[in-house]
């Protein structure tokens, strides 16, 4: 999982909202020859007054993006990009 997360609030009833993960692509000289697409994904959840529940989910795919579109009611919401990064290579010295 990304150490890293977005959280955010709505506050107007059916509220549309983009969620999309970018990576760098082939239109940068030499980025796929340097390092691969990794396998990337979303996660949003929802703020409870004890905990957090899964809003929605987007699963990884080994792609330059991955997007999910939600409808969200009035509160608070946390975005996890997420990643295994499996497809990492240590880059010889």
């Amino acid at each position: 999982m990304s150490k890293w997360y977005y959280s955010f609030t709505v506050t107007k009833e059916h509220s549309r909202l983009f969620i999309a993960v970018h990576q760098e692509d082939e239109r940068i000289n030499g980025v796929l020859l340097r390092r691969p697409y990794l396998d990337v994904g979303i996660v949003l959840l929802r703020r409870t007054k004890d905990d957090v529940e899964l809003v929605d989910l987007k699963d990884f795919a080994t792609d330059r993006q991955v997007e999910l579109e939600v409808i969200l009611e009035p509160g608070s919401y946390i975005v996890l990009p997420r990643t295994t990064g499996c497809s990492l290579k240590r880059l010889d010295d």
